[in-house]
């Protein structure tokens, strides 16, 4: 274990090997001297890790004391593996590109990144710390539970209605009917419409006829929508119910890596 972190200190963030022919910048990040020559010439002199300008006229000078380490382990016998350590760190916890420390999360890609990749893959794009970003994505997940809730108060409060509609619509017979005026009930107004027809000639039955279907048909469309209506805000009361569950499960969650890599999808 000793051996592999003594690795990865001497391991340049540029090509991922041991450092060859090391050099050392004057925000005090160490590069091999090939690559950050390289690094130099495609993307302005800078450093890589920190983006500290290298000053003008400066040159770079090698790291005598690094390369006297790198001597010294390249040189050394080969390694016994001994025991088995056991298992090793959590693998959620490193980069599965680079196998560093995940330290900030990328909002251009949605996915939580080492140094490594912020010197690569993510140069151009904007990163925030973990814990920053964890804040913001529950400020927002919060922000979306209130709306959730509102459009459930919302739905509830429709569903009522719906329900009144119909009964009154059904007629006072109905078991879930309140009383209401005589002019909200299709059934008494049915009635009466029957009523005054029986008084005309019987000429115009036909109408009486006519008149009364139209009535019933309005009542059975009436319903129909309804029904249709009630049972849409049902669904939409169960998605919003899960929705909101979902959230609470995102904001009890306790690893930041988990709770934006689930969030990201």
């Amino acid at each position: 274990m000793a051996a592999q972190l003594l690795e990865e200190k001497l391991t340049c963030a540029i090509c991922l090997g041991l450092y060859q022919d090391p050099v050392t910048l004057p925000c005090g990040h160490n590069f091999c001297g090939a690559c950050i020559r390289d690094w130099w010439d495609r993307c302005g002199k800078a450093c890589p890790e920190c983006r500290e300008p290298f000053p003008d006229g400066a040159e770079l000078r090698r790291n005598v004391a690094l390369s006297g380490v790198l001597e010294v382990v390249r040189a050394g016998p080969a390694r016994d593996p001994g025991p088995d350590p056991g298992p090793g760190p959590d693998p959620a916890a490193r980069c599965p590109r680079h196998g560093r420390p995940l330290e900030l999360f990328c909002r251009t890609e949605g996915r939580c990144v080492c140094s490594v990749c912020t010197v690569r893959e993510c140069r151009l794009h904007e990163r925030a710390l973990l814990d920053a970003e964890r804040l913001k994505r529950e400020a927002q997940l919060r922000a979306s539970l209130e709306v959730t809730q509102q459009q459930a108060t919302q739905a509830e409060g429709q569903l009522l209605e719906l329900r009144k509609q119909s009964s009154q619509i059904q007629g006072p017979g109905h078991p879930e009917a309140p009383p209401v005026p005589a002019q909200n009930s299709a059934c008494i107004l049915a009635s009466w419409v029957s009523g005054k027809f029986s008084s005309l000639l019987q000429a115009l039955e036909i109408q009486h006829t006519t008149a009364l279907r139209s009535i019933e048909v309005a009542k059975t469309q009436a319903l129909a929508q309804a029904r249709d209506e009630e049972q849409r805000l049902r669904v939409h009361l169960e998605a919003v119910a899960r929705h909101g569950c979902r959230i609470r499960e995102l904001l009890e969650q306790v690893d930041e890596q988990t709770f934006l890599q689930i969030i990201a999808i």
